[in-house]
């Protein structure tokens, strides 16, 4: 049986009409929803996929546009660093026009230092002149200027007798009292003369700066000041000290030799001993003293090829290193050496750096007596043992005294250990045959100590002055930190892992297929590499030098500055082209498949009016079969 139903043509037609404006119709809600006549590659397969390839570059180029940005940040990142380290060096150029400053100091006439030291004083430029004052028994005799006395092999070094005072101009002022660069004394011997003899009591040598060069020493002389009178005292202040011996056999800055009778030696400054003999302080006599009083400051740098030591006290001498005292010493030997009866009592602070030997040793015949008082901070940088506790015979002990709240460091080999002493330590050493040590390796197991952290004296261990830097050192001091702060800085300016002011490369894509690269090139800016040296200040030659680097060096930074400045044009220009060619590109895909929305409304506007009168049309061609159903 055939149940299909059939419809006339006219019925048809209708139909099919609207079947075709419902398609059409769907097309057209699909171009006013989504704004583009072209959806698919079914819509136009040319326009579709050309819009496509533009949409396609207009993307990377966008993705691209992100590392263009970092490229920029890395850029001023570097810039800023610039910017910050010029001003560092700022900082530097004030130092070294004060350091100018300080270093052209202009002195008073020599009239005035007359007026001075009075009556019963002198003021001397010459050789001679210094030789008759002393002679004359001048109580205050003031060296203006350089001094060479020459060979004294034959006619002797200068002997000062009671109460006579031997000074720099510095005594009356603050000229250069750190080496007295306007008063010095030179002198040289073929055979061993004592260069400044101290016979009387209350004597000074304060504010100068001596320099003696002697061919030889012998057993029982070899000073450069020598107490060869007992039972006085005797005064030294803001002195440095050259001395070079041949022999290193019994040779020192400052010495003694038996005396017999207590003497005294004080110290309120001693600025700098450069010892290339035996000793930088050796005191041989009987019952000599040396004080080195508040806030003093001794440093010695024994620079002996052979057994240089720092400070020897044998027979009954006794030193006191007063609480705010320091004293640093460099050495190739012992630091410090007790020799049959000496003392050393240690307030302050000391910095021992010995390159053979140890840092202090009691040795030999004993009654040597070490106490390191609870104010003490002692640091001991050596390369074998920091305090050797000796006795090779006699009757003696030698002894070791380490108080409670003693601070005490070791460095061997570049590491450090910091203490603080918790109870007091004794030992008294009376084998003849026994050494005791007491050294980085086996402090904790000799001592009651805790750990503590880095305390004062670290800061001064760079300060040890050179014999030459005079009042510059501070100066000079300051801006080596200032240059050690550009370099951090310089270190830091990295942004992302990348530092142009350490040398790296920054490479930049340009376009999409990875074909055009920009690459920015970066440059040490260390201190060392634009030309600041490291050199201490000793002249204003040197200030001078610094100065001239430091105009160079901001040069080369403003050079670089304007050389990261056109890279930071470049690519910024490059930016705002790929910005302004993404516009492009998208639009040129929207005129590709954008649709005219008012066009696509009246489309479908007219759609919806067909669609009402074919479906009247198809009510119509129906009318027939409804008036057939009238006959039932």
């Amino acid at each position: 049986m055939n149940n299909n139903i059939t419809l006339n043509a006219s019925m048809r037609s209708n139909l099919l009409s609207l079947r075709n404006i419902s398609k059409q119709m769907d097309k057209t809600q699909l171009i006013l929803a989504t704004g583009k006549k072209v959806n698919s590659a079914i819509d136009n397969a040319s326009a579709y996929y050309q819009a496509r390839s533009l949409s396609n570059r207009a993307a990377d180029l966008t993705a691209l546009l992100d590392a263009m940005g970092q490229g920029i940040q890395t850029i001023e990142a570097a810039t800023q660093g610039l910017t910050s380290g010029a001003e560092f060096l700022e900082q530097a150029s004030a130092i070294t026009m004060q350091a100018a400053t300080a270093s052209i100091l202009t002195l008073p006439e020599k009239e005035w230092f007359v007026e001075q030291v009075g009556e019963n004083g002198a003021v001397v430029s010459t050789a001679q002149e210094l030789r008759d004052a002393i002679a004359a028994g001048k109580e205050t005799i003031c060296v203006y200027g350089a001094i060479d006395l020459g060979d004294i092999s034959t006619s002797g070094g200068l002997t000062l007798k009671a109460n006579q005072k031997l000074v720099g101009v510095g005594y009356f002022g603050n000229y250069d009292t750190t080496t007295d660069k306007f008063s010095s004394i030179t002198a040289t011997a073929s055979a061993t003369k004592n260069m400044i003899n101290i016979t009387g009591d209350n004597c000074v040598v304060s504010d100068l700066s001596i320099n003696y060069q002697c061919g030889y020493a012998t057993n029982n002389v070899g000073g450069v000041i020598y107490l060869s009178a007992s039972g006085v005292t005797t005064n030294l202040k803001n002195l440095n000290i050259v001395a070079n011996f041949d022999d290193t056999n019994v040779s020192a800055a400052i010495a003694s030799y038996n005396l017999g009778t207590s003497s005294t030696i004080n110290i309120s400054g001693i600025n700098n001993i450069e010892m290339s003999g035996r000793f930088g302080v050796g005191l041989y006599g009987r019952g000599i003293e040396i004080n080195v009083g508040s806030n003093a400051i001794v440093n010695i740098n024994n620079i002996s090829e052979k057994n240089g030591y720092g400070i020897e006290l044998s027979t009954d001498c006794i030193l006191n290193a007063k609480q705010s005292s320091r004293i640093n010493i460099k050495t190739v030997s012992f630091g410090m050496l007790l020799y049959t009866s000496g003392t050393a009592n240690i307030h302050g602070n000391i910095y021992i750096e010995s390159d053979k030997s140890n840092a202090i040793s009691l040795y030999y015949t004993g009654n040597n007596h070490l106490n390191i008082a609870s104010s003490a901070e002692v640091y001991f940088n050596q390369k074998n043992e920091g305090v050797n506790i000796q006795q090779n015979g006699g009757n003696g002990a030698n002894t070791v005294d380490i108080m409670a709240g003693a601070k005490i460091a070791f460095e061997k080999d570049g590491n450090v250990k910091w203490y603080r002493v918790k109870e007091n330590y004794n030992y008294q050493n009376t084998s003849t045959s026994k050494s005791v040590y007491i050294s980085f390796d086996n402090v904790e197991n000799i001592l009651n100590v805790e750990n503590t952290t880095a305390w004062s004296l670290p800061e001064i261990i760079a300060e040890m002055a050179d014999s030459t830097n005079g009042d510059l050192s501070g100066y000079s001091a300051s801006y080596q930190k200032i240059l050690d702060e550009y370099d951090n800085l310089i270190m830091d300016s990295s942004y992302q892992g990348v530092n142009l002011l350490n040398g790296a490369l920054k490479e930049i894509t340009l376009n999409e297929n990875r074909s055009s690269k920009y690459k920015v090139e970066g440059k040490d800016m260390s201190s060392k590499n634009i030309g600041l040296s490291r050199d201490k200040w000793e002249t204003l030659d040197d200030v001078t030098k610094a100065m001239n680097e430091l105009t160079a060096a901001v040069n080369s930074i403003r050079s670089f500055q304007e050389e990261l400045g056109n890279h930071y044009s470049i690519i910024k220009t490059r930016i705002n082209f790929t910005e302004a060619l993404t516009d492009v590109l998208e639009t040129g895909a929207d005129n590709l498949t954008l649709a005219d929305m008012n066009e696509a409304s009246a489309e479908y506007l007219t759609l919806q009016t067909r669609q009402q009168l074919a479906i009247n049309s198809l009510s119509l061609a129906s009318q027939a079969a409804r008036s057939v159903l009238s006959l039932f």
